[in-house]
Parts: structure tokens; sequence; C-alpha cells
């Protein structure tokens, strides 16, 4: 029996629980965050959302980024990016517990389904949404794939607040209004707190892997300012989103309501995660605080949305 065979035999066994590993699906509160914000600046336009525009825009979204995740897989699997010496979670295709070619096929499968769900929203939304789902899709695969290799060349913090932020944001929030709303400052602004949130989060995978990537071709902003600038930028990152929510009183017209509290605390809840960041070694026990901060993500963005729903 050949050594593909031996692994497709393996894949029979427990086909589900390597394909979740790939997916990644701890980061998949990433992608949600940002819809969660838009959506809450659309009711506060409206007081109404159309939920089936909704649903096809998270599953879209969702989509977009288990692709870039399967992507990012098997181009650095099969380059040897995600080497033995790798203190992240375990790569499938890297590890071979996957085949490349079903890999491969894999990210086309669901890019594919990605575009198809999103000729729906093309239909509502016109050329503009038609524009982020094609550049969306370009970028979700270039990010690791030949030639463009963008996460090579420190881009990937950059990339994963337009795209996790305004990009997302903007997007869900004008195929709610279409043409009834307008891209106002108090958005343009709320949409920089997924984004930045989602880079700390790329950024502490960064951190962590530094040591493996200096001995790759993958260049990355820990490896181009170093270890102690790296840690700065994750906590820079985890608490600008604070002055987001103070601004938001005076450009909304808000109350002052619990949830913006709730909000502007909900940093200091985490503080153990951004202490460990700050000071401890760097190790396995940043996968925790990377896993963490995703949490973080997600609790900032409901209570925020929460903040803007309720304190109209």
């Amino acid at each position: 029996m050949s050594y593909w065979e031996e692994i497709n035999e393996e894949e029979k066994k427990i086909p589900l629980e390597l394909w979740l590993m790939a997916t990644r699906p701890k980061t998949l509160l990433a992608g949600l965050s940002p819809i969660i914000i838009g959506e809450s600046f659309a009711y506060y336009e409206k007081s109404d959302l159309n939920y089936s525009i909704l649903i096809l825009t998270i599953l879209c979204t969702v989509l977009m980024q288990i692709g870039t995740n399967l992507v990012n897989d098997y181009f650095d699997g099969t380059r040897g990016i995600d080497g033995p010496n790798r203190l992240g979670p375990k790569r499938v295709t890297s590890n071979k517990l996957i085949a490349p070619e079903k890999m491969r096929l894999a990210f086309i499968a669901v890019f594919s389904l990605a575009f198809i769900l999103g000729l729906f929203l093309i239909v509502q939304g016109g050329l503009k949404i038609a524009f982020i789902g094609i550049i969306s899709i370009f970028i979700a695969y270039a990010y690791t794939a030949p030639p463009f290799n963008l996460s090579y060349f420190a881009l990937g913090e950059l990339l994963a607040f337009i795209f996790f932020g305004p990009i997302a944001v903007w997007g869900s929030y004008y195929l709610q209004l279409l043409e009834k709303g307008k891209l106002s400052i108090a958005v343009i602004i709320g949409s920089f707190i997924p984004g930045l949130i989602s880079s700390a989060i790329l950024a502490i995978n960064n951190l962590r892997d530094r040591e493996s990537d200096m001995l790759t071709p993958k260049s990355t902003l820990a490896i181009i300012f170093g270890e102690r600038i790296g840690r700065a930028i994750i906590l820079s990152l985890v608490f600008l989103p604070i002055l987001v929510t103070w601004m938001m009183p005076s450009l909304l017209n808000l109350r002052t309501s619990t949830y913006l509290l709730m909000t502007g605390i909900t940093p200091f809840i985490f503080w153990k995660t951004w202490k460990k960041i700050a000071f401890n070694k760097i190790d396995e026990s940043l996968n925790f605080c990377l896993f963490k901060t995703s949490k973080y993500l997600l609790i900032f963005s409901i209570l925020f949305s929460l903040a803007i729903i309720w304190g109209k």
C-alpha cells in the first residue's frame, strides 16, 4: 500500500476531525464580528433587518475565511513553511494528514460555493458588492498562493484590518440599506474595531511563529521589528478600540448605556492574556492567548453592537 493510500485509509476513519482541523474553527469568530457590527449600524438606521441577506452574508463570510485557511494550509504545507519546529496548532498538509491534491480541491470547492451564494448578494447590492466579492476572493487566494504570496511581505496585519474591518462592516451595512443609507463617519470609525482586533490576532500568530518563520522566505512585522515591538503592536491593537467606543455617543447621539460602559472595560477583563503577551516567553502558551483574543473580539463586537442598538 502506498503512502497516500495509507493516509486515505486514515481519512476514512476520521475525515470530519481532519477537515475541521484544517478549517481552523477557532479563527472563524473574526469573520462573524464585523458582520455583527455592520448589522447593528444598519439596525440603528432603519430599526429592521433583512434576515435572508443577513444569513447569506454570514455564510459567504465564513466560507471565505475557511477557504483562506485551506489555501494557507495547502501552500504553506507544500512549501514546508509549517515545519516540525512550529509552535502553533498542527497543519494537516504539512503533517501529511490530508493529501495536497485533496486540500486543493477542497479550497476550490469552498470558494466556488462562496461565489455561488454571493451571486444572490450581488443581485441585491449590484456592482459595489460584486467588487467586494471579487477582490475578497482574490486576496483570500493571493494571501498565500504564488506568485503573489502577500503574507510573505509583512502585509498580514494590514490585510486583516482592511478585510475584517472596513470591507466586512461596510459591505454588510450596505447590503441592508442599499441606496437608502449613507456611509457615515460613525460607520467608518466603528468598522475599525474588528479590523484592529483581527490584526492583533494575526500579530499574535506571527509573534508565536517568529523563530520558525525566520527560517523561511516569509516576512512578518514580528520579524522586521523584533520581539519587543511585536508585543507592543499587539497590545496597541487590542486597546485602540476603546477610543472608538468613547467616540460613538457623540457620533451617533447615543445615550450612555450599560453596554457601552461594559464595552469600554472589556479589554481589562482579559488582563491576564495581555500580561502573558507582554511578558511571557514565546511558546505554545500564545495559542491560548490567540484563542482568548478571538473571544475578546466577539464579546467586544457584541457589546458594542448592543450599545448602538439599545442606546439609540
